[in-house]
């Protein structure tokens, strides 16, 4: 498909195409998307039981990515350069792609902060719904490997982070997030799973038992990869066996500002928030914290 889009005094020729991408894992839906324009290209992924909703996420993860390195082209004084994907978001309606943009800024700066602080994260107990989702998880998976465990880091304004732990039998772990400022319900938590487990096809099994070690300047996949490694994996340990009352470590959040970036029916609405004062988030051995682990972010 090709559509043209204009901005200001830029006009632009975007083409794009979907690819089905092979898993491994039953039931679920993983589709690639690449979108070109400008002479570049940027590829987004989406999973779930659904072909086309899968479809319309990984375009509009395309998107994001396609204008993160276009940035300068809105040419909005003041506006400071994002250095990641934080805070970026694509929906179909503005005012859903400006929620979304505020959830993951405060998710992201959750989970930083109370990496560094043991006894943050509060664990969602057992019940009827987890063991659904562990049953679940084994039917896709065709293996009695992986288990889920679910954290929760609830703040004063409103919002909740989740954070998605998928335990191997092994010892390896992968670790997601997602937040919101409404309910914990079946819907958010299938949500959170799903995007756990797009993962297990890029891991290496081997990893469990080899010496894994970070590169200076990483990116997301290399975190992804470290943490599977059952050694580091016990860097979890100090927040899964010290479970606390799930408060959120953030006191600023009224300094977030969140900007209208692209807003043209026939395209996906996009947003971006930020904090001045917030770090941006980096990955490899420079993200190293005072607890000596870098952050589980991939």
């Amino acid at each position: 498909m090709s559509k043209k889009f204009v901005l200001g005094s830029s006009l632009i020729d975007f083409s794009w195409d979907f690819r089905s991408v092979e898993t491994g894992l039953s039931l679920v839906q993983y589709f690639e998307c690449t979108l070109s324009g400008h002479g570049a290209s940027n590829k987004g992924y989406s999973e779930g039981l659904f072909a086309l909703a899968c479809k319309k996420r990984s375009l509009s993860e395309a998107w994001e990515r396609w204008w993160l390195n276009h940035f300068p082209l809105f040419e909005i004084d003041n506006l400071p350069q994002p250095k990641s994907s934080n805070g970026f978001a694509a929906h179909k309606r503005i005012e859903l792609a400006l929620r979304a943009s505020r959830l993951e800024l405060i998710e992201r700066r959750d989970v930083i902060l109370s990496w560094q602080k043991p006894g943050t994260w509060k664990r969602l107990g057992e019940d009827s719904v987890l063991r659904f989702i562990d049953l679940f998880i084994e039917r896709v998976t065709a293996s009695k490997a992986w288990c889920v465990e679910f954290y929760l880091i609830r703040s004063s304004f409103g919002t909740t982070t989740v954070i998605g732990l998928l335990v191997h039998k092994g010892g390896g772990i992968i670790f997601d997030s997602t937040s919101t400022d409404g309910r914990i319900n079946l819907g958010l938590l299938l949500k959170l799973v799903f995007s756990l487990l797009r993962s297990i096809p890029f891991i290496n099994i081997d990893n469990l038992d080899l010496k894994v070690e970070l590169p200076e300047n990483g990116i997301p996949k290399d975190h992804l990869n470290f943490y599977f490694n059952k050694e580091n994996a016990k860097a979890f340990d100090l927040h899964r066996f010290h479970s606390g009352v799930g408060k959120s470590l953030i006191n600023d959040f009224h300094g977030v500002e969140s900007v209208k970036l692209i807003d043209k029916a026939g395209f996906p609405a996009l947003a971006y928030s930020y904090h001045s004062d917030w770090d941006d988030i980096s990955w490899g051995k420079r993200s190293l914290h005072a607890n000596g682990w870098p952050h589980p972010i991939a």
